[in-house]
């Protein structure tokens, strides 16, 4: 699937996507019927240029409010504490095929 999602654009990319899941989120008991990407993964809103600044900020640059939320039992502290969260439709369709997030 990624092969055939490769070269789409972003939107076509994503509506190939619904259509591939919504069928298997549809037999999924656990899974209302008729949920979509969006109802599950929401949008991240950040542009592709948003994304790629904070990947490359270090955590010193960054400003509390713009630094991912360290869960409560999460033992991640400095190095290896994650930058950005990766969230949403657009960044999961991204990723799916390979084309670069940001």
């Amino acid at each position: 699937m990624g092969e055939e999602s490769l070269f789409l654009p972003d939107g076509e990319r994503l509506d190939f996507l619904e259509q591939v899941f919504l069928r298997r989120l549809n037999v999924d008991p656990r899974v209302p019927d008729q949920t979509t990407l969006h109802a599950l993964l929401g949008r991240s809103g950040l542009s592709k240029t948003e994304f790629a600044r904070r990947l490359r900020a270090s955590l010193a640059d960054q400003t509390p409010t713009t630094q991912t939320p360290i869960p409560g039992g999460s033992q991640r502290r400095g190095r290896s504490r994650g930058r950005v969260e990766y969230s949403g439709e657009d960044v999961f369709a991204n990723l799916w095929s390979g084309t670069p997030v940001p």
